[in-house]
Protein backbone atom coordinates (compact mmCIF):
# COMPACT_ATOMS: atom_id res chain seq x y z
CA UNK A 1 0.00 0.00 0.00
CA UNK A 2 1.08 3.75 -0.57
CA UNK A 3 0.10 6.76 1.00
CA UNK A 4 -3.28 8.16 -0.43
CA UNK A 5 -2.26 11.94 -0.99
CA UNK A 6 -0.24 11.68 -3.70
CA UNK A 7 -0.69 14.18 -6.27
CA UNK A 8 -3.12 13.56 -8.89
CA UNK A 9 -1.86 11.31 -11.49
CA UNK A 10 1.68 10.64 -10.12
CA UNK A 11 1.48 6.93 -11.21
CA UNK A 12 5.47 7.01 -11.28
CA UNK A 13 5.40 8.16 -7.63
CA UNK A 14 3.68 5.39 -6.43
CA UNK A 15 5.51 2.94 -8.49
CA UNK A 16 8.86 4.25 -6.69
CA UNK A 17 6.89 3.64 -3.27
CA UNK A 18 6.00 0.27 -3.99
CA UNK A 19 9.72 0.13 -5.11
CA UNK A 20 11.44 1.23 -2.21
CA UNK A 21 9.46 -0.68 0.00
CA UNK A 22 10.44 -3.75 -1.86
CA UNK A 23 14.24 -3.02 -1.86
CA UNK A 24 15.01 -4.66 1.62
CA UNK A 25 18.37 -6.56 2.90
CA UNK A 26 18.30 -9.64 1.89
CA UNK A 27 20.34 -12.18 3.78
CA UNK A 28 19.31 -15.50 2.78
CA UNK A 29 19.61 -16.10 -1.05
CA UNK A 30 18.50 -18.70 -4.07
CA UNK A 31 21.70 -20.55 -5.00
CA UNK A 32 19.96 -21.89 -8.57
CA UNK A 33 19.36 -18.54 -9.53
CA UNK A 34 23.14 -16.91 -9.93
CA UNK A 35 23.70 -13.36 -10.54
CA UNK A 36 25.10 -13.28 -14.33
CA UNK A 37 27.45 -10.54 -15.54
CA UNK A 38 25.07 -8.83 -17.43
CA UNK A 39 23.27 -7.87 -14.62
CA UNK A 40 25.59 -6.81 -12.65
CA UNK A 41 27.33 -4.84 -14.98
CA UNK A 42 23.90 -3.34 -15.38
CA UNK A 43 23.36 -2.07 -12.12
CA UNK A 44 27.13 -0.92 -12.12
CA UNK A 45 25.88 1.74 -15.05
CA UNK A 46 23.59 3.16 -12.72
CA UNK A 47 26.81 4.86 -10.48
CA UNK A 48 27.49 7.11 -13.84
CA UNK A 49 24.71 8.83 -13.73
CA UNK A 50 24.43 9.70 -9.80
CA UNK A 51 25.36 12.92 -8.08
CA UNK A 52 28.59 12.95 -6.51
CA UNK A 53 30.35 15.95 -4.19
CA UNK A 54 31.84 18.36 -6.50
CA UNK A 55 31.67 15.85 -9.37
CA UNK A 56 34.74 14.49 -8.30
CA UNK A 57 33.40 10.70 -8.64
CA UNK A 58 35.88 9.09 -6.22
CA UNK A 59 34.06 5.90 -5.98
CA UNK A 60 35.54 2.88 -8.22
CA UNK A 61 33.96 -1.07 -8.57
CA UNK A 62 35.18 -4.21 -8.13
CA UNK A 63 32.89 -7.60 -8.08
CA UNK A 64 32.66 -11.17 -7.67
CA UNK A 65 30.44 -14.27 -9.59
CA UNK A 66 33.11 -16.78 -8.38
CA UNK A 67 31.88 -19.28 -5.62
CA UNK A 68 35.25 -19.29 -3.92
CA UNK A 69 35.77 -15.95 -3.88
CA UNK A 70 32.14 -15.08 -2.77
CA UNK A 71 32.73 -18.02 0.43
CA UNK A 72 35.92 -16.06 1.53
CA UNK A 73 34.18 -13.08 1.34
CA UNK A 74 31.08 -14.26 2.99
CA UNK A 75 33.40 -16.19 5.82
CA UNK A 76 35.15 -12.23 6.60
CA UNK A 77 32.11 -9.65 7.00
CA UNK A 78 29.30 -10.02 9.45
CA UNK A 79 25.94 -10.47 9.07
CA UNK A 80 22.69 -9.18 11.11
CA UNK A 81 24.19 -7.83 14.35
CA UNK A 82 20.61 -7.24 15.41
CA UNK A 83 19.93 -11.39 15.48
CA UNK A 84 21.20 -14.01 17.61
CA UNK A 85 20.94 -16.21 14.67
CA UNK A 86 24.00 -17.46 12.34
CA UNK A 87 23.37 -15.80 8.77
CA UNK A 88 23.14 -16.32 5.66
CA UNK A 89 21.85 -20.46 6.55
CA UNK A 90 23.62 -22.96 5.24
CA UNK A 91 23.66 -22.92 1.24
CA UNK A 92 21.61 -19.70 0.98
CA UNK A 93 25.02 -17.50 1.00
CA UNK A 94 24.98 -14.69 -1.63
CA UNK A 95 25.74 -15.61 -5.34
CA UNK A 96 27.52 -12.37 -6.23
CA UNK A 97 29.35 -9.19 -4.48
CA UNK A 98 30.03 -5.38 -5.07
CA UNK A 99 32.77 -3.77 -3.56
CA UNK A 100 32.28 -0.10 -3.48
CA UNK A 101 35.75 1.28 -2.66
CA UNK A 102 37.40 4.81 -2.68
CA UNK A 103 40.06 5.82 -4.95
CA UNK A 104 42.51 7.48 -2.57
CA UNK A 105 44.17 9.36 -5.52
CA UNK A 106 41.02 11.57 -5.58
CA UNK A 107 39.84 13.84 -2.98
CA UNK A 108 38.62 12.45 0.00
CA UNK A 109 35.77 14.67 0.62
CA UNK A 110 32.19 13.34 1.24
CA UNK A 111 33.40 9.93 0.06
CA UNK A 112 30.89 8.10 2.56
CA UNK A 113 28.06 10.30 1.13
CA UNK A 114 28.56 9.51 -2.31
CA UNK A 115 29.27 5.52 -0.89
CA UNK A 116 25.57 6.04 0.38
CA UNK A 117 23.98 7.09 -2.61
CA UNK A 118 25.95 4.58 -4.90
CA UNK A 119 24.89 1.87 -2.58
CA UNK A 120 21.25 2.71 -2.79
CA UNK A 121 20.77 3.19 -6.11
CA UNK A 122 22.21 -0.24 -6.92
CA UNK A 123 19.97 -1.97 -4.36
CA UNK A 124 16.84 -0.01 -5.95
CA UNK A 125 18.57 -1.87 -9.43
CA UNK A 126 18.95 -5.22 -8.49
CA UNK A 127 15.12 -5.39 -6.99
CA UNK A 128 13.60 -3.84 -10.59
CA UNK A 129 15.83 -6.89 -11.86
CA UNK A 130 14.28 -9.52 -9.70
CA UNK A 131 17.18 -9.61 -6.93
CA UNK A 132 18.31 -8.98 -3.87
CA UNK A 133 21.00 -7.29 -1.67
CA UNK A 134 22.29 -6.20 1.56
CA UNK A 135 24.59 -3.34 2.51
CA UNK A 136 27.43 -4.49 5.00
CA UNK A 137 29.57 -2.43 6.70
CA UNK A 138 31.23 -4.66 9.02
CA UNK A 139 34.38 -6.19 7.45
CA UNK A 140 38.27 -5.68 7.57
CA UNK A 141 39.36 -3.40 4.57
CA UNK A 142 42.69 -4.79 4.44
CA UNK A 143 41.05 -8.33 4.57
CA UNK A 144 38.86 -7.71 1.72
CA UNK A 145 41.86 -5.82 -0.28
CA UNK A 146 43.97 -9.15 -0.14
CA UNK A 147 41.14 -11.39 -0.87
CA UNK A 148 40.62 -9.36 -4.28
CA UNK A 149 44.00 -8.21 -4.88
CA UNK A 150 43.15 -4.40 -4.59
CA UNK A 151 45.93 -1.97 -5.52
CA UNK A 152 46.72 -0.14 -2.17
CA UNK A 153 45.25 3.24 -3.08
CA UNK A 154 41.47 1.74 -3.43
CA UNK A 155 40.20 0.84 -0.74
CA UNK A 156 36.78 -0.89 0.38
CA UNK A 157 34.14 1.14 1.73
CA UNK A 158 31.00 -1.02 1.59
CA UNK A 159 30.20 -4.56 0.72
CA UNK A 160 27.00 -5.53 -1.56
CA UNK A 161 25.87 -8.83 -1.11
CA UNK A 162 24.00 -10.02 -4.54
CA UNK A 163 21.75 -12.60 -5.50
CA UNK A 164 17.60 -14.22 -5.69
CA UNK A 165 15.84 -13.60 -2.73
CA UNK A 166 15.43 -16.76 -0.27
CA UNK A 167 13.27 -15.16 2.46
CA UNK A 168 10.59 -13.15 3.49
CA UNK A 169 10.37 -9.93 4.81
CA UNK A 170 8.05 -7.34 6.61
CA UNK A 171 7.67 -3.62 6.84
CA UNK A 172 5.71 -2.50 10.04
CA UNK A 173 5.58 0.60 11.97
CA UNK A 174 7.78 1.15 14.66
CA UNK A 175 5.84 0.16 17.97
CA UNK A 176 6.00 3.53 20.38
CA UNK A 177 7.95 3.13 23.60
CA UNK A 178 6.37 5.41 26.10
CA UNK A 179 8.42 7.93 28.15
CA UNK A 180 10.95 8.01 25.73
CA UNK A 181 12.48 11.17 24.47
CA UNK A 182 14.19 8.96 21.48
CA UNK A 183 10.86 7.60 20.14
CA UNK A 184 9.96 4.35 18.78
CA UNK A 185 11.66 0.74 19.20
CA UNK A 186 13.10 0.10 15.69
CA UNK A 187 14.92 -3.11 16.51
CA UNK A 188 14.50 -5.73 13.48
CA UNK A 189 13.36 -9.33 14.83
CA UNK A 190 12.48 -12.25 12.71
CA UNK A 191 8.80 -13.80 13.38
CA UNK A 192 7.72 -16.89 14.08
CA UNK A 193 7.68 -18.04 10.71
CA UNK A 194 11.22 -17.01 9.70
CA UNK A 195 9.66 -13.52 8.21
CA UNK A 196 12.31 -10.75 8.51
CA UNK A 197 10.15 -7.78 10.65
CA UNK A 198 11.44 -4.00 10.01
CA UNK A 199 10.15 -1.16 12.33
CA UNK A 200 9.89 1.95 10.74
CA UNK A 201 9.37 5.53 12.30
CA UNK A 202 6.13 6.55 11.61
CA UNK A 203 5.79 10.02 9.38
CA UNK A 204 4.79 12.12 12.32
CA UNK A 205 8.38 10.95 14.26
CA UNK A 206 10.21 11.76 11.30
CA UNK A 207 9.07 14.88 10.28
CA UNK A 208 9.57 18.34 12.82
CA UNK A 209 8.87 21.62 12.23
CA UNK A 210 11.32 25.11 12.18
CA UNK A 211 9.47 25.60 15.80
CA UNK A 212 10.86 22.75 17.33
CA UNK A 213 7.87 20.69 16.98
CA UNK A 214 6.61 17.43 15.88
CA UNK A 215 4.33 16.17 12.72
CA UNK A 216 1.24 16.59 14.40
CA UNK A 217 1.60 20.06 16.04
CA UNK A 218 2.64 21.27 12.11
CA UNK A 219 0.16 19.44 10.96
CA UNK A 220 -2.30 21.07 13.11
CA UNK A 221 -1.46 24.49 11.59
CA UNK A 222 -3.51 26.17 9.24
CA UNK A 223 -3.52 24.81 5.85
CA UNK A 224 -1.50 21.69 6.43
CA UNK A 225 -1.95 18.86 4.32
CA UNK A 226 -2.16 15.59 5.88
CA UNK A 227 -0.64 12.51 4.53
CA UNK A 228 -2.43 8.87 5.78
CA UNK A 229 0.41 6.14 5.94
CA UNK A 230 0.04 3.11 5.25
CA UNK A 231 3.10 1.06 5.80
CA UNK A 232 2.01 -2.76 7.16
Amino acid sequence: MFPRRFPYGCMIMKYLYRLFKKTRSCRNFDQSKPVSEEIIFSVLSLNRLLPSAMNRQELKFAYSLNKEINAEICRSHGWAGGLDIKLPYEGKEPTAYIIICHDMRLRKDFCDIDVGISAHAMALGFTELGFASCMIGSFSEKLISEILDLPGYIVPRLLLAVGAPAEKHRIVTAPSRRGDSLGSSTEYYRDSFDVHVIPKRSLGEIIISSRGGDYHSLAAGAGAVKVKEDID
